[in-house]
């Protein structure tokens, strides 16, 4: 169902690029009506950009959960080995 999104935006921009009514700002202000087909295709590309980066941002989250849970068994492991044994895991000799 997401995949229409970017499919619909660069239907769109495909359109609205190769219609009659956008060469109108072309010929009225010149070479500042591109802007707006700079605009149609920038809509079109970040919408892509959206639909593939989603799966990617959702494995980098899970990465991070996954990291942020490692880091706090550490501690906990250091927290119960120092009540049971009364000293550090890591302690420095000097």
């Amino acid at each position: 169902m997401l995949i229409l999104i970017p499919i619909i935006a660069t239907i769109f921009a495909v359109i609205y690029l190769v219609s009659p009514i956008d060469f109108l700002p072309e010929v009225v202000i010149g070479p500042f009506g591109l802007a707006d087909d700079i605009v149609a295709i920038l809509i079109a590309v970040l919408a892509w950009l959206f639909y593939f980066s989603f799966p990617i941002l959702k494995i980098m989250f899970y990465f991070a959960l996954g990291i942020c849970i490692l880091i706090g068994l550490g501690y906990l492991i250091k927290i119960l080995y120092k009540k049971v044994y009364g000293k550090e895991i890591y302690r420095r000799k000097k």
